[in-house]
């Protein structure tokens, strides 16, 4: 389904194929023709946060999740461009490399001032370049804008385009909390298959708590003791881990599984030996009860990351388990397929999650 080349054909042909570019000035970085101002991406006064990597120059800003081995590195869910303006129309323009054909996979969520706007921007079947309408208002009022990246998609971000206020944004742009989780899982984690990334799971807790989030949720990964250097390369000021269902539906051995996740978190704590990091057992699904080719049941993998986890806590007072079987309600109303939670499971995941998380 997502189709990791695309990166680096973006990265070419949009990015300028390079790591972030030095800011240019304000004036190099706007352009007016007749009464609509173009913002373009190196503009300063744009704040990019919550991602992993950036690649920005003055035509596109691409963001995407290398250091895990998965298709799904290609997608940024949860990136903000921060911005100030007091314009009477806000218009985004981007370039899809691919339509991501679910709802509300590919479109973007907008606050205002700190508000979400009800509507989402963007599609989730366009290819190619197109202009969204962000905002509008009558009258020139100074507003803070974060956009927030789709969970699903590959998109560039091309700019914006003002009109009818100042013909420049604002000093300074807003900010962001400087407490950040990172939530690492599998594609639950991402956010297939809610109705925006502001339904997933970890962007509801970090909006909850006030915190910055950086999604490292990945469709289809399995417990890899790699992906623990890139959890703990972050930073994060608090951990989520929830993986485990893949590995039982790809019939991982469960001694190999045991290795794997002990290897994880080997790994974070490498890189953060103090962070606080809760372990997640795997949430129900619809699969509980049956054996893989391994004769194993998803309870078997659930008990094996609770013997890990108790078995270290005794030595790491920063480490914590949390029962996945109590974040979701075990019935089918609230999932889509039967493994991934719809925007009510969702809801139900984060606030029972946040509860079991400090402030």
């Amino acid at each position: 389904m997502l189709r990791g080349l695309l990166v680096c054909v973006l990265l070419a042909a949009l990015a300028g194929g390079g790591a972030t570019l030095a800011a240019r000035t304000a004036t190099a970085s706007t352009a007016r023709s007749s009464a609509t101002t173009v913002i373009y991406p190196d503009n300063p006064l744009i704040s990019y946060t919550e991602y992993v990597h950036a690649a920005i120059n003055h035509s596109a800003a691409l963001f995407d999740r290398p250091g895990v081995n998965n298709g799904n590195g290609i997608t940024s869910p949860g990136t903000r461009a921060n911005f100030r303006t007091d314009a009477t129309r806000v218009s985004i323009v981007l370039t899809y490399s691919y339509a991501c054909g679910y709802t509300g996979c590919g479109r973007f969520a907008v606050e205002q001032d700190g508000r979400l706007l009800p509507a989402s921007i963007g599609s989730d079947t366009t290819i190619g370049r197109a202009t969204f309408l962000l905002a509008t208002q009558s009258r020139r009022v100074p507003h803070s804008y974060s956009i927030i990246w789709p969970y699903a998609t590959q998109v560039a971000f091309n700019g914006l385009q003002i009109e009818g206020g100042d013909s420049h944004l604002l000093a300074p742009p807003p900010t962001r909390p400087s407490r950040l989780y990172v939530a690492y899982g599998d594609s639950i984690t991402q956010g297939y298959v809610s109705s925006g990334t502001v339904h997933t799971y970890p962007d509801e807790v970090a909006r909850k708590k006030h915190w910055s989030v950086i999604n490292m949720g990945f469709g289809g990964e399995t417990t890899v003791p790699s992906d623990g250097t890139a959890v703990g390369a972050l930073h994060g000021s608090i951990v989520t881990v929830a993986i485990g269902v893949n590995d039982w539906g790809t019939s991982k051995p469960l001694n190999t599984f045991i290795s794997d996740y002990k290897g994880l978190l080997d790994a974070i704590r490498a890189l953060q030996p103090q962070v606080p990091v809760y372990c997640l057992t795997p949430i129900w699904t619809t699969f509980d009860g049956l054996t893989n080719s391994q004769g194993l049941l998803i309870q078997d993998i659930r008990h094996a990351i609770a013997a890990i986890v108790q078995q270290r806590m005794a030595t790491d007072p920063n480490l914590h388990l949390i029962d996945g079987l109590a974040l979701v309600p075990n019935q089918s109303q609230y999932f889509v397929d039967g493994v991934h939670p719809n925007d009510a499971g969702f809801a139900f995941y984060a606030a029972n999650l946040a509860a079991k998380l400090p402030s």
